[in-house]
C-alpha cells in the first residue's frame, strides 16, 4: 500500500481573510493616501484665498501645479512600493487630475498654449495615466485617465478641425481601454466605459457628419464594431 501522505501544514496554507487584516493593512493605507491628498488640497485653496500666489504669474502657477502633479505620481509609486497598489491609487489620480487640470488652465485662462498644443498634451496626459495604472494594477486610474482622454475633445473643440480627428482619436481611446480589458479581468470596467463614451460621441458625430462623409461614418461604425468584438473574442 502507498504510505499515508504527511498532512500539510497551515503554516503552508495562505492565511484566511479576516477584518484585522483589511483594516490593519489596505484600509489604513488608503485613509492615509486620501487624507494626503485632502490635507494637501486644502493647503493650495488657503494660499489662494490669502492672497499667497498673487505674485507668481500663470506660467509659474501653471507650472507649479504641473510639478505638484508629477509628485504626487512619484509618491504615489513610492507608496505602491512600501505598502500595496490601494495605498497609490489616490496619490496617483490625484496627480494626474492635477497635471490635466494645469495643462487646461494653461490654455483657457492664461493662453499659454495653443489649442493644437494643449490638445496634444491633455491626450498626452491621459497616456501617462493609463502607463502608470498598468504599471500599478490601478484599475480607478484607469478609469479616470480615459475619463479625461473622452473630455478632452469636448473642453477642446474646435470647429475649423480636420473631419477625421474626432473619429480617428475616438477609435484610439476606444483601443487602448479594450487593450487593457483584455489584459487583466481587474481593467474590465473599461469595456463599458469606453463603449458608453464611443457610442455617445461618435453617434453624435455620425449624426452630424453622415451626410457629408458617408464612408468615413460607415468606417468608423464598422471599426468600432469590428473593435469590441474582437476584444470579447479573445
Amino acid at each position: 500500500p502507498a504510505p499515508p501522505q504527511a498532512p500539510s501544514h497551515p503554516a503552508d496554507a495562505r492565511p484566511a481573510w479576516s477584518w484585522e487584516q483589511l483594516v490593519g493593512g489596505k484600509l489604513f493605507a488608503a485613509i492615509g493616501a486620501l487624507v494626503v491628498v485632502t490635507g494637501l488640497a486644502l493647503f493650495l485653496k488657503l494660499a489662494y484665498d490669502l492672497g499667497w500666489l498673487n505674485q507668481i504669474s500663470g506660467a509659474g502657477k501653471c507650472s507649479i501645479g504641473a510639478g505638484f502633479g508629477v509628485a504626487l505620481l512619484l509618491v504615489g509609486e513610492l507608496a505602491r512600493r512600501r505598502w500595496n497598489a490601494l495605498a497609490s491609487g489616490g496619490l496617483s489620480a490625484a496627480g494626474i487630475g492635477a497635471i490635466y487640470a494645469s495643462t487646461f488652465s494653461a490654455f483657457r485662462f492664461y493662453e499659454l498654449l495653443s489649442p493644437p498644443a494643449a490638445f496634444a498634451l491633455l491626450a498626452g496626459v491621459s497616456l501617462l495615466g493609463i502607463a502608470v495604472a498598468v504599471r500599478a494594477r490601478l484599475a480607478s486610474v484607469a478609469f479616470l485617465s480615459i475619463l479625461g482622454a473622452y473630455l478632452t475633445p469636448v473642453l477642446m473643440a474646435q470647429p475649423d478641425a480636420p473631419v477625421y480627428i474626432l473619429p480617428a482619436y475616438l477609435l484610439i481611446v476606444c483601443a487602448h481601454g479594450l487593450v487593457l480589458s483584455a489584459m487583466h479581468k481587474r481593467f474590465r470596467m473599461l469595456r463599458s466605459l469606453v463603449w458608453w463614451g464611443t457610442a455617445v460621441m461618435g453617434g453624435f458625430w455620425v449624426l452630424a457628419r453622415a451626410n457629408d462623409e458617408a464612408a468615413l461614418a460607415v468606417a468608423f461604425c464598422a471599426l468600432t464594431w469590428l473593435a469590441f468584438h474582437a476584444e470579447l473574442l479573445w
